[in-house]
């Protein structure tokens, strides 16, 4: 879970991502009944550890998706894209080496709730001691 706490608390802790969703980030089970928009869901999608070489097992690596939620396609993209500048601008949080964009793109609109989404994909590497 720590790659999770820590992506929260760079999104969190990003003035951008703060001004349009102040602290309306959550793990994807845990989105309130009626939530207020925008709002940024998270999951991991895998987890991948590899012995190397010498058969140490390096550092893990996991993917995790985050869906950015608004009442319009334009605001979700807006959204996504205040997101992504998180870590094209240095992603810094414990237990993490290294994050970077893995890919995104547009969700359906949601028939029920008649918002719009976009997923962005997150592949980060744990640091020797949090992955262990």
């Amino acid at each position: 879970m720590i790659a999770e706490y820590g992506l929260r608390d760079a999104l969190v802790g990003n003035s951008g991502v703060v001004a349009v969703v102040v602290d309306r980030v959550y793990p994807m089970d845990t989105v309130p009944q009626a939530p207020t928009t925008p709002y940024i869901t998270y999951q991991r999608i895998s987890s991948v550890s590899e012995l190397t070489l010498d058969h140490d097992e390096d550092p893990g690596r996991v993917r995790i998706q985050l869906n950015c939620v608004a009442t319009t396609a334009t605001g979700a993209r807006a959204l996504a894209t205040i997101v992504k500048a998180v870590f094209f601008g240095g992603f810094a949080a414990t237990g993490i080496q290294l994050a970077k964009i893995d890919g995104d793109g547009a969700l359906p609109k949601d028939p029920e709730s008649k918002l719009f989404g976009v997923h962005v994909d997150v592949v980060m590497t744990l640091s020797a001691a949090e992955a262990a």
